[in-house]
């Protein structure tokens, strides 16, 4: 329908192609990335369930240095490595972006806000942001989880 609104010819290939992180891995495979990359199970299980087959991608930036390694903070099964991988790899250029749409955390019950300081040290280093954009981008992600929250109070 596509190619015919648009009058060109191309053969529909919707149904052979795979979607990125696809095909999703083995559980024998996602135990044997724990064991090589000394992170626990469930880091591996959660990077796999969030990314397919794509969290190899997170991981190869994980063995770059240790500190990708590094839980995000308490409470989210997030590395350090997927912050990074948001802004090299996906485009991610604002502390929303990564909460709201890189990876799950500001969906959560607590809507990520443990995590806003720390995700904006990461991205504040990989897209050098200055102190005051820094700021910037966590006021604006404090006001929407206000916002969010709001409903609440009344």
């Amino acid at each position: 329908l596509v190619c015919r609104k648009l009058a060109i010819k191309a053969r529909c290939t919707t149904g052979e192609k795979l979607l990125p992180g696809a095909p999703a891995k083995r559980p024998d495979e996602i135990q044997n990335a724990a064991l090589e990359s000394g992170l626990p199970l469930s880091t591996i299980q959660h990077l796999a369930a969030l990314y397919g087959s794509r969290y190899q991608e997170v991981l190869k930036i994980a063995s770059q240095d240790n500190k990708f390694k590094l839980p995000i903070c308490n409470g989210h099964p997030d590395i350090t490595a997927q912050v990074w991988h948001a802004v090299k790899n996906e485009g991610a250029l604002t502390l929303k972006d990564f909460m709201l749409r890189r990876s799950i955390m500001g969906l959560k019950a607590d809507l990520g806000i443990n995590a806003v300081k720390p995700v904006a040290l990461v991205m504040k280093e990989a897209l050098k942001w200055s102190h005051t954009e820094e700021q910037k981008q966590v006021d604006s992600y404090q006001e929407y989880v206000y916002l969010s929250r709001r409903f609440m109070d009344v």
